[in-house]
This record gives C-alpha cells, structure tokens and sequence, in this order.
C-alpha cells in the first residue's frame, strides 16, 4: 500500500502543476492574440487600394507572421490577407479554442488531482493502520 501512496502522491501533484500551469499559458496566448479580420484580397483591390473581401467575421486569431498583416480598418481590426495564409501554410489559431482546450485541461486535472489525492490519503491510511476505517478517534 505504500507504493499505491506515493504512486497516487506523485500523480496528485503531477495534476496540480497541469492545473496551475494553465494560467500562464492561457495568458501567453492571450496576449498574441488580435482582433482580426482574414480578407481575400483581389487583383482589382491591389490596383484601386481596395481592403479586399471579408472572409467570416472579426475574431481573436493568434497569427505570428507580420507578412500575413495588410493593413487595419478604422476600429483597429487587424486585416489579414488570406491568400498570405493559405500560401505558406498558416493556419490561424483562434483564442476561443485555445481558452475552450485550456478549459478541459483544468477540468481532467483538477478531477484527477481530486481522485489521486483521495486515493493517496486512503492508501496512506491503510498502510500506516491496516485499515481503511474513516473513523475518528474514540476518546475515553
């Protein structure tokens, strides 16, 4: 029982440093990301200035390459040319599906945490009396 202790000891704490590691990462992330908006741009909006044509809507995107950038509208959305993309083989990542991915890492990990600490203490209980008796102590 007392290797299962400090078996589930070291996957407790494994789980809580993937729990607290989260918000640093979550934060990197955070902080690359844009409001941006992926625009096809065409041989007509090259030569008359043109912004090009929306592709989707606005969104948080994490795009590291600055070649991909073309300009900003007048609300500070970032246009992105999506021929630039699809060239080199950028695929932008969206921030909402890094905060949803995070999201079920904190949970798996917080439940593992959860299971491997209960485990932990029992199995520690059980090796230190032989027993796996939850009972407090009878005074007296």
């Amino acid at each position: 029982m007392k290797a299962l202790s400090i078996i589930a000891w070291i996957l407790f704490a494994l789980a809580a440093v993937a729990l607290v590691a989260t918000v640093p990462i979550e934060n990197s992330y955070a902080s690359k990301s844009n409001l941006i908006q992926r625009v096809q741009i065409t041989e007509a909006d090259k030569l008359f200035g043109g912004q090009g044509t929306p592709v989707g809507s606005p969104a948080q995107y994490i795009i590291e390459d600055k070649e991909a950038f073309v300009g900003a509208t007048e609300d500070g959305v970032q246009l992105v040319d999506e021929a630039y993309l699809e060239a080199n083989g950028i695929y932008p990542l969206q921030l909402k599906s890094v905060e949803a991915t995070i999201g079920y890492v904190r949970i798996a990990a917080g439940i593992g945490a959860f299971l491997f600490g209960a485990v932990g203490i029992l199995a520690w209980r059980k090796a230190k009396t032989g027993s796996f008796e939850l009972k407090a102590p009878v005074k007296g």
